[in-house]
């Protein structure tokens, strides 16, 4: 299935699971891109955990600004994760939310499984904790 065929559907989410990607950031532009129309323009993901979380505290606001308190989540917008084991880190893994099975989900690339759409309220059963949720700019 190509880009072009997974369009933007109650279950859009679903459509993505399984296609390829680099890794996290790469899925996350190509699914704003071809399901929202939102081109975006990340860096390239540096190597370490670290590397990672000093690249999304410089993007400072650049591609997305966090939600409010009360602020619903919409369709697309970002999810921002850590490693479970990383207490101290801003966040270095990101995927996008979606609530079209039902409950929140959060649809990303991991290197071990692919693309994947996961529940948040069990992010921790794949070593992950959520970090926040933000709007695209």
């Amino acid at each position: 299935m190509t880009d072009k065929d997974r369009t933007r559907t109650p279950d859009w989410a679903a459509a993505w699971v399984g296609a390829p990607a680099e890794d996290c950031a790469d899925l996350v532009a190509r699914v704003r891109r071809a399901v929202f129309g939102h081109a975006l323009d990340l860096p390239p993901s540096p190597g370490s955990l670290r590397a990672r979380d000093g690249a999304i505290a410089a993007l400072g606001g650049n591609f997305a600004q966090a939600l409010g308190t009360g602020e619903a989540p919409q369709e697309g917008d970002a999810v921002l994760m850590r490693a479970a084991a990383r207490t101290r880190a801003l966040g270095h893994h990101i995927g996008l939310w979606t609530g079209s099975p039902g409950t929140p989900h959060v649809l990303h690339h991991m290197a071990m499984l692919g693309t994947c759409l996961h529940p948040l309220a069990r992010l921790e059963d794949r070593g992950l904790v959520f970090a926040g949720l933000y709007r695209w700019l």
